[in-house]
Order: structure tokens, then C-alpha cells, then sequence
């Protein structure tokens, strides 16, 4: 996984939940994740990291997150990182418990 402006071997991470697969024109996919057609959220992603070769078999990919918490952590960082805030409380997002 890349952290924004940090890329080591794939794709940028920013703006990935939400976003169909192999579709970043500068990177070199593999043939199989060019073609996919699917768009990447909660359960694409949960799939990707658990086995790639379920979701796009004969991809370049060779990694899993076994853990379902790690995978959901992820998954999390993933969608937030991506602008996606829908779903988290006003606490979360302060840091503030008592609701101010």
C-alpha cells in the first residue's frame, strides 16, 4: 500500500476506495487488472486483501492480510484517505468525547 505522494511498487492508495480498478492510466497493470470491471469498495477491497487471486485471477499481486481486523483497518484508512467520511461521528473525527 502507498501513503499519498509515496508509491513503492504500485499504485497510489489516495482516491483508490471509490475508484474502478486499473484504471490509473500512468501505471502498468497487469493484463488481468486492466480488465477488471468492478469498482473498488468494503467488499472488493475486503476480498483483494484477504486472496487477489479471487477477485482477478493472473494478476501481478502476491500478498494477502490474513487478520479480518487488520484488513478492515485498511480498508478504513483506505475509504477516509479517499475522501469518503460518510458513517463517522463527530467524536472521531474531533477527537472529542463529550460531543462539543
Amino acid at each position: 500500500m502507498s501513503l499519498p505522494g509515496y508509491r513503492q511498487g504500485g499504485p497510489a492508495a489516495q482516491n483508490v476506495y471509490g475508484r474502478k480498478a486499473g484504471s490509473i492510466p500512468s501505471f502498468k497493470y497487469s493484463d488481468a487488472l486492466k480488465g477488471a470491471k468492478f469498482t473498488w469498495d468494503q467488499n472488493s477491497l475486503d476480498r483483494w486483501l484477504t486472496n487477489t487471486e479471487s477477485v482477478v485471477p493472473d494478476n501481478d499481486m502476491d500478498f494477502h492480510v490474513p487478520k479480518a481486523d487488520e484488513r478492515a483497518d485498511i480498508i478504513e484508512y483506505l475509504r477516509v484517505s479517499s475522501g469518503q467520511w460518510a458513517g463517522w461521528s463527530e467524536s472521531i473525527l474531533t477527537g472529542r468525547q463529550d460531543g462539543r
